[in-house]
């Protein structure tokens, strides 16, 4: 588990793709037979190729992506769903969902211990106070 308070590169990685073959598909007549290279979205996009590709599969899996091979360079072309997820930022929703998913995992983990800490804390004050009150107690009875 990384920082919890940052939402997973994954989610973003994934966003950025679909953001790039969407506005590709945008300025070239809504055309859903485009392919278009992962060298050109990894230089036009600045992420690492090996990140496209490691992430390439999510989108394949869903059936946001079609990926076919032109001489050893993947080409990827935008699905129908693809554009849908693109557009309801779905891959940044899903990111912000386990991001508070994974602070909260750790609220539930913090708080109780939070609070035992707390608890030890008021017990030891407490008992310290006590036998200063019966230090002075005595002392007082002492005197009279």
């Amino acid at each position: 588990m990384g920082n919890p308070f940052l939402i997973e590169k994954s989610y973003t990685v994934r966003h950025k793709i679909l953001e790039f073959l969407h506005k590709d598909w945008n300025a070239n007549g809504n055309n859903y037979e485009r392919r278009i290279g992962s060298i050109k979205i990894a230089s036009d996009t600045n992420i690492p190729i090996a990140e496209i590709h490691k992430w390439q599969h999510l989108l394949v899996e869903k059936g946001e992506i079609v990926v076919s091979d032109n001489d050893g360079q993947i080409m990827m072309s935008l699905s129908t769903s693809g554009t849908s997820a693109y557009i309801d930022r779905k891959y940044l929703k899903e990111g912000k969902k386990e991001k508070w998913d994974n602070i909260f995992a750790w609220a539930r983990i913090l708080i109780p211990l939070g609070a035992l800490l707390l608890s030890i804390l008021n017990y030891i004050n407490n008992n310290s106070q006590a036998n200063k009150i019966k230090s002075i107690q005595e002392k007082l009875k002492i005197k009279e």
